[in-house]
Formats: C-alpha cells, sequence, structure tokens
C-alpha cells in the first residue's frame, strides 16, 4: 500500500507541470485528500478542469506569506514543496524576488511544517544545486540545507529531498524553446552542441517522488538514475537531419550538470531502484 493511502497531501506549485501529473498520481494512490497550493490563478483553473475528484482542493496562495501557508497546512499529513521561481535567465535578473520565493518561501514551508507536525516534508531540488553556479542553483541548495536542518531539529516527522535534472514536459524549457521557433519557422537554437544534460518525463518524475514518500525516513536526499545525454543528440533524436544555430553558454551555465558531488558519490547506495544519500 502507498505511503499515501488515506493522508492528506499538500503540493506547493501543484498547477505546473510536474505538480498536475502528480497530484493525478496521489489521487490514484487513494489519498484522503490533495491540497493543491499555488500562486498561478490560471493553472489552478485548468488544473480544476483537468483533475476532476471531490478530494481535490485548490488553494491560491504564496509560499511567502505565513498565515497562508499556515491555513494550507492544518492537518497535512505529508508535503510537498515544488514551488519555486526555475527560469534561469528570469530568476539571475529579478534576484530578490528570486530570493524572497526560493529561500524565504521555502524556509517558511519548512518552518510552519515543523509547527504543524507534518509527518512528510519533501524538497524537490534540482541537479543546478550540485556545485552550483547560477542564482536558482544555489537556492535549491540552500532549500536542501533547510530540509535537513529540519530533519535534525523535528521532535516528529521525516524531511527529505528529492533531487532530479530536466524533464522534458515543463514548461520554458529547451523543449518548449525548440518547438516555438519549428512553428514560427525561426532557427533552432542550442546554446552549446557539446553541453550535457539529464532528461527525463514528468511521469517518470511524479513515479519517482510516489517512492520517495514510501521508502523515506528522513534526512535522505534521493537521486533517480537519470541518464546524462549529449544536446546535440537528444536535438537531432528529435528533429533528425535538421540544422541547428549554436548561440553559446547563457551567463553561469554550465556545460556539464550532475546529480551528486564528488563527496556525495562516495555515500550512495541504490534501494528500490533510485540512489539514495543518508545523512547528506
Amino acid at each position: 500500500m502507498s505511503a499515501l493511502a488515506d493522508q492528506t497531501v499538500l503540493v506547493t506549485g501543484g498547477a505546473g507541470s510536474i505538480g498536475k501529473v502528480l497530484v493525478e498520481r496521489i489521487l490514484a494512490a487513494s489519498a484522503k485528500a490533495v491540497r493543491v497550493f499555488d500562486s498561478d490563478e490560471y493553472g489552478l483553473f485548468q488544473l480544476n478542469r483537468q483533475v476532476q475528484s471531490d478530494r481535490i482542493r485548490l488553494l491560491l496562495g504564496d509560499v511567502k506569506d505565513e498565515q497562508r501557508v499556515d491555513f494550507a497546512l492544518k492537518d497535512v499529513d505529508v508535503v510537498y514543496h515544488l514551488a519555486a521561481a526555475k527560469n534561469i535567465e528570469i530568476t539571475e535578473y529579478n534576484a530578490a524576488e528570486t530570493f524572497r520565493v526560493n529561500i524565504l518561501g521555502t524556509l517558511n514551508m519548512v518552518e510552519r511544517s515543523l509547527s504543524n507536525g507534518v509527518e512528510k516534508f519533501i524538497f524537490i531540488s534540482s541537479d543546478k544545486a550540485v556545485y552550483p553556479e547560477t542564482l536558482y542553483g544555489t537556492t535549491k541548495l540552500i532549500g536542501e540545507h533547510a530540509t535537513l536542518w529540519a530533519q535534525k531539529v523535528a521532535k516528529k516527522g521525516s524531511y527529505s529531498i528529492a533531487r532530479f535534472g530536466n524533464v522534458i514536459e515543463t514548461r520554458g524549457n529547451v523543449f518548449d524553446i525548440w518547438r516555438q521557433q519549428d512553428r514560427d519557422g525561426l532557427p533552432q537554437t542550442l546554446t552549446d552542441s557539446e553541453a550535457m544534460r539529464f532528461f527525463w518525463h514528468v511521469d517518470e518524475a511524479a513515479d519517482f517522488l510516489l517512492t520517495v514518500a514510501d521508502v523515506m525516513q528522513g534526512g535522505e536526499v534521493f537521486i533517480p538514475p537519470m541518464k546524462l545525454e549529449l544536446m546535440k543528440e537528444v536535438f537531432q533524436r528529435q528533429y533528425p537531419g535538421r540544422e541547428y544555430v549554436v548561440t553559446g553558454l547563457r551567463g553561469k551555465e554550465k556545460l556539464q550538470e550532475r546529480l551528486t558531488t564528488d563527496a556525495e558519490e562516495l555515500q550512495l547506495k541504490r534501494v528500490h531502484g533510485i540512489w539514495i544519500i543518508k545523512d547528506a
């Protein structure tokens, strides 16, 4: 039986690309109720049309708002914290708001979860948190530290991290850009043909997050066995025989991403088909 059966689950950022699929998976796992907490009113409207269930609750709110977060967390058993500012270019230009959402918002979620006695808290991190060069990556690393700190001080409950790479179906990613360029008849672009990234599908990400809830005990970093792919090969697989234009890496963007640090690689253990770093 799933760890989410008969549980009340809160998903922040639940109106996003990953969140929508995750909400459906949680409902299928026989959760008692799923609260979707998001600042995107239109996204909540779309989710309400897409997912028909009397067990879903749509909560418009901001993770920085302590009172609203407290309201959302009342009697919640499990939290998936996905809400974040993500786009590299936009977060770099809007540093102050990125700091408030990704750091202060995450700290607010962690502290309010502690005070509300949440049983399971799962922070969704990114490969960008490994040796971070960008503001987004740095905020995700700080979010990881906040989650591990919560595990140390929690009187009850478990606090863990799910860290993975790029999800193909998310909005604003390179696949989204390629599709738009194709529709508009524009040259399709790569920042660097030798760039290497981790990719998987949204269904895989949602299943991974459900597995994390099943096996977590607290204080772990969970990492899926994602394959590192060369971007020019990814493009050629999507658009066989087509040419692309190289535009150059953006700002502090890395040529190659990683899912673990050197020290973490020494601690990896594989359980239930995923990698686990305990006491990271």
